[in-house]
C-alpha cells in the first residue's frame, strides 16, 4: 500500500469518517489506512493527534493493537 513519493491527501474529517464506516464501533488503523490509502504508518500518527485533540478515542487492547472509536461508543474508562 505504501510506495515512495508524497502521500495522498487525506483529511481528518475522512480518517474519522473511516472509523465511522468500519462495521464495529471501533477501528484499528490498518482498517482505517486501508479505507484511506494512506500507509499503516501514517494512519497510527495521525489517529494519535487526533486522540490527543479529542476528536477520537483510543485504547489498546491488552498488549495487542490500539482501537479508536468514536464518542458514544465505549466507556472512557476502559483507557
Amino acid at each position: 500500500m505504501s510506495t515512495k513519493g508524497p502521500e495522498p491527501t487525506v483529511s481528518d474529517n475522512e480518517l474519522i469518517e473511516a472509523i465511522n464506516r468500519t462495521s464495529r464501533p471501533f477501528a484499528t488503523a490498518g482498517e482505517v489506512a486501508e479505507l484511506v490509502d494512506l500507509s499503516n504508518w501514517r494512519v497510527r500518527q495521525r489517529l494519535e493527534r487526533l486522540d490527543d485533540q479529542n476528536a477520537i478515542n483510543r485504547s489498546r487492547i491488552g498488549g495487542g493493537p490500539f482501537i479508536y472509536w468514536l464518542d458514544g461508543s465505549f466507556s472512557e474508562e476502559s483507557k
